[in-house]
């Protein structure tokens, strides 16, 4: 959700796929060994256990569904299904009303109010009230708590962030927050009633709505969380309170997870399926062999498996699943604290061929940060290629002149590539290998670790690249233009840059759309020039479904959603 996409590869070069979040495959279809076709008649039809029920791949367990605490993607799908916050997203990634039913917004857009539906219910008994909402982001919102997107959030909403850092807030934010009605709260939100919430925001972001559609900043039944404890809440299937159309009624761990209609909900008459049962095969192959005997509904495809199906006459649907995936440098150390060999690293790389022949889908090569994803690729045209690709031979000179200052030469200069123990994390570093051996005159050492282990290696910022991807959280670029402020917890370079933060600073407070824009493209000039980052590719997805399958959604915002979908009889 951000959602971190799953990482692959990590470089002291560590290579990493990262999702919205949790650790995924390339092409989300876990292993990248294609499956034999063996004698499966060309069939996506799959035979139900009952006329209202579906299976689809979860691909792997999700690693949390306490919704304060999650980023992950795959426990976002899940908690999707079982969870309903103040607004989602329909189809088209707009937000909708969901537990609420309207909203206000004051003059100066700082200010939030929303009108709460008084037919929701937990799976308890109890009404969903406002003060589920203010249990919820005060434990978000608090250190103790470690929730690790509570800095993303915390900037956005009037005394969260010195909340959170344990601050007094200063005598400006506090005049704010008194004059706004919160005189003794210590942050801008609060329950009016039980059917009014009011929030305020420390500046006027135009994409509010959408970052509420985050699980985040879904409701919590504090009855229900205190009874369980905050330490064991949703950790079995007995341990959650839900409010959403779906009610969890199996999970064995580390296999599927079942969930049925329920009946309660507020609009469970416009819910279709009465049951989804989400598996968990991170085997590509096994993945494919059970699609192929009808026993899931969807399954998100690599390359090879892909033209398998096709070749068998399966439908391939393709999305654009909004990762912008980029080499992300350790500025601090020798050689990579200068701009210029980051640069050269990045156009050292064919990302044409890389994306052609090794990615093999409708990925598309990335010329700047922010992917086209976001806001139907406004932002991207308007932005321009950051980069220019193709000379070789000035990435290598460009190269020497840097490690020159540094002290280096080609021969000097020896990053090792530490790739997760996958097939497909070990291709991609053999194709990235060879680049900077025959682009550059880079000798690039790979060695294999386990995904844990190359985490412990990043968190500690113990590499010196990551090809890394990076998920929208939100409907906007800022989604993206702020992971590498200083000391921000997503920016694993430790890059700094005075102008950046000020940038990035203000376009948070800038009103008018055309002068945030404008502010938004300097950033990305900056990021390129400074190359803390270098840009790769933008991810598409390919997935197939059943034929008895309509209505499944799945966007850069919403992976995976069947709470518009349908069986044909």
């Amino acid at each position: 959700m951000k959602k971190r996409l799953s990482l692959l590869l990590a470089v002291s070069l560590v290579l990493g796929l990262l999702a919205s979040c949790a650790p995924t495959t390339p092409g989300a279809s876990g292993s990248s060994s294609p499956a034999p076709s063996g004698s499966a008649e060309p069939s996506n039809s799959s035979t139900p256990i009952g006329p209202k029920e579906v299976t689809v791949n979860l691909i792997q367990e999700p690693p949390e569904l306490n919704s304060v605490l999650t980023t992950s993607t795959g426990s976002g799908d899940v908690l999707r299904h079982i969870m309903r916050g103040l607004v989602a997203l329909d189809a088209t990634d707009t937000p909708i009303p969901a537990i609420a039913t309207k909203w206000d917004v004051s003059e100066d857009k700082k200010t939030y109010t929303f009108h709460l539906r008084d037919d929701a219910k937990w799976t308890n008994g109890d009404p969903v009230v406002a003060d589920d909402f203010i249990y919820a982001w005060t434990m978000l919102f608090t250190a103790d708590t470690a929730a690790n997107y509570a800095g993303t959030w915390s900037s956005m909403i009037l005394g969260a962030d010195e909340h959170l850092n344990s601050k007094e807030p200063s005598a400006e934010v506090r005049k704010e927050l008194d004059d706004l009605g919160y005189t003794g709260l210590p942050m801008g939100f609060k329950a009016l009633d039980d059917t009014t919430l009011q929030v305020s925001l420390t500046n006027p972001y135009p994409y509010f709505l959408q970052v509420l559609s985050f699980y985040n900043f879904l409701p919590m039944n504090q009855k229900g969380v205190e009874a369980i404890g905050f330490d064991q809440y949703a950790k079995e299937v007995d341990k959650l309170v839900t409010n959403g159309a779906y009610k969890m009624t199996s999970w064995t761990h580390e296999d599927n997870i079942v969930m049925e209609k329920d009946p309660t909900y507020y609009d469970a008459a416009n819910i279709k399926i009465d049951k989804i049962t989400m598996v968990m095969i991170s085997d590509a192959g096994a993945a494919l062999n059970a699609f192929q005997a009808g026993e899931i509904d969807m399954l998100k495809v690599n390359a090879d498996n892909r033209d398998i199906l096709k070749a068998q006459g399966v439908e391939i649907h393709t999305y654009d699943d909004g990762g912008s995936w980029y080499f992300e440098m350790n500025t601090t150390l020798p050689g990579l604290n200068n701009s210029k060999v980051r640069r050269a690293l990045t156009l050292g790389v064919d990302a044409e061929t890389f994306v052609a022949k090794v990615v093999n889908n409708n990925s598309t090569v990335a010329n700047s940060f922010v992917p086209p994803a976001i806001d139907q690729g406004k932002f991207t045209e308007a932005c321009g290629p950051q980069i220019t690709r193709g000379d070789y031979a000035g990435a290598k000179a460009l190269l020497e002149e840097g490690l020159a200052e540094e002290g280096l030469t080609p021969a000097t200069f020896k990053p090792v590539l530490i790739a997760d123990d996958t097939t497909a994390a070990q291709k991609y570093a053999a194709f990235f290998k060879e680049q900077f051996k025959n682009n550059l005159g880079v000798d690039l050492d790979v060695q294999v670790m386990t995904y844990k282990n190359r985490i412990a290696r990043m968190q500690s910022y113990d590499f010196s690249i990551v090809f890394a991807g990076w998920g929208p959280d939100y409907n906007d670029p800022m989604t993206f233009l702020d992971l590498f402020l200083t000391g921000s917890g997503n920016n694993h370079t430790q890059y700094s840059n005075p102008e950046y933060d000020q940038l990035v600073a203000d376009a948070r407070k800038e009103p008018d759309a055309a002068k945030r824009q404008d502010i938004m493209i300097e950033i990305e000039k900056i990021l390129a020039q400074d190359a803390p980052i270098g840009y790769v590719y933008n991810r598409a997805t390919d997935y197939v479904l059943s034929d008895r399958l309509t209505g499944y959604v799945c966007t850069a915002f919403t992976d995976m959603s069947l709470l518009e979908a349908d069986i044909v009889e």
